[in-house]
């Protein structure tokens, strides 16, 4: 309990609140959250990215945002890393790999913070993997949609076609 008569005591039970008030919150986000320098190396990241990705905490804290990205993904992350320090913040889609081999496309967030007075990357990482699942679905029937109109464009060609044959002595 705080001892009113110990600044330094009331101080420290005010800090360790803050602590734990900011830990609940980082770590139970819907969302992955990664924080790395900018040479690459994670910092910081929540449960969330831990569980999406079925690696330990302390396993993505030795690791770099290519380790976790698909092939195609991590061979922009240099150029990703130059247009986010120019423009400051970028959004953009990437591939997940979890640890089990699983791919997880994410929508990323990404901007330069400063991170214990040193400039880092925050990035906050969102599962889009239904939103993938709708788009194909969409493009499905958009598809299906474009070859009826097709199919009734030829019909219409034919039917015309015969009328004509049928006029005809």
């Amino acid at each position: 309990m705080p001892n009113p008569q110990n600044p330094t005591s009331t101080l420290q039970s005010s800090t360790l609140k803050c602590d734990e008030k900011f830990e609940s919150v980082f770590n139970n986000l819907a969302d992955a959250v990664f924080i790395h320098d900018l040479q690459g190396h994670f910092l910081e990241v929540n449960q969330t990215a831990a569980d999406r990705l079925g690696y330990s905490r302390e396993e993505l804290l030795q690791m770099r945002p290519q380790d976790i990205d698909d092939v195609e993904s991590a061979e922009k992350v240099a150029a990703r890393m130059k247009e986010m320090q120019e423009k400051g913040q970028i959004t953009f889609e990437t591939v997940h790999i979890s640890k089990d081999a699983t791919k997880i496309p994410s929508e990323l967030n990404s901007k330069v913070i400063q991170y214990l007075g040193k400039p880092a990357v925050l990035t906050v990482a969102r599962d889009i993997t239904e939103r993938k699942k709708d788009e194909k679905v969409l493009e499905e029937i958009n598809q299906k949609l474009v070859d009826r109109e097709l199919k009734m464009i030829e019909l219409k060609k034919e039917i015309a076609s015969l009328k004509q044959q049928l006029s005809q002595p």
